[in-house]
């Protein structure tokens, strides 16, 4: 259980180009940095895998997991046994010869090759500021909401009252403050491509959010708006069904009474 709580620059230089033939050129380059294909092991369940799974999807990039690797949880203990995972926690991507661990680093690290990190330093930023927010959202989903393998009041987390507070006054709260930061923006996602690591990390929380409290959002129309076009992209659709490498995946936090 604990390993599953677990989180989860490459210097190029380049000529001066004109801008146009630079936004053209940019993807091939950064694609070229990745040698082979990348392969992401997590346990399989939603949890803080899935927004690695759904960065790599969209990425373009090739890469494998559990389905191609053969994975799964009976395999943890001696995958740990060796060492290979920096913090002896899952989710982690081997690529390149490097063994990357936190969910955030990985889903960043696939963001800096592939183009996903943001079209310029302002939506980098937005980015990584709904990243971050993304990240808060999870951590007080840790404490509330029980999972496959913690209930209430065991391992630090609170009982059902607090959960009933958090859904009602928490919550609202914090998806209130991403309702304002999308609506600051031009269009119905946070940034022009909608597909940003931080855009696809919030998604990856709010489906898992909205699997225990299916309206939560429907008070704030843009991040529903937001949710519900990010959740119909082919590329989403195939993790959430279980057709991408990572194969199927199981909700991880769940109501006391399921």
């Amino acid at each position: 259980a604990q390993a599953i709580l677990g989180s989860g620059h490459l210097g190029i230089t380049h000529l001066p180009l004109p801008t146009q033939t630079w936004a053209m050129a940019e993807p091939p380059a950064k694609k070229a940095r990745v040698e082979g294909s990348m392969t992401l092991t997590y346990f399989p369940v939603f949890a803080k895998g899935l927004g690695p799974a759904l960065c790599a999807e969209l990425s373009g990039l090739a890469w494998k997991g559990n389905n191609d690797t053969g994975f799964d949880l009976s395999k943890w203990q001696a995958l740990k046994d060796t060492g290979k995972p920096p913090f002896a926690q899952l989710p982690i991507l081997e690529v390149n010869g490097m063994v990357i661990a936190q969910a955030i680093a990985i889903c960043n690290y696939i963001g800096r090759v592939s183009g996903l990190e943001g079209k310029d330093d302002a939506e980098f930023a937005t980015s990584q500021m709904v990243l971050a927010a993304s990240e808060d959202l999870y951590m007080l989903m840790q404490i509330h909401q029980p999972t496959l393998f913690k209930s209430y009041n065991t391992g630090g987390k609170l009982g059902p009252e607090e959960n009933k507070t958090f859904w009602a006054k928490v919550v609202p709260t914090e998806v209130g403050k991403l309702e304002k930061l999308l609506a600051a923006s031009a269009g119905e996602s946070f940034t022009s491509s909608g597909t940003t690591v931080g855009e696809l990390y919030l998604f990856a929380i709010l489906h898992q959010m909205k699997l225990c409290t299916p309206g939560f959002i429907d008070a704030t129309p843009g991040l529903l708006k937001f949710y519900e076009k990010t959740k119909s992209l082919p590329g989403v659709t195939k993790v959430l069904e279980g057709k991408s490498a990572m194969g199927q995946m199981k909700q991880y936090f769940i109501n006391a009474s399921d």
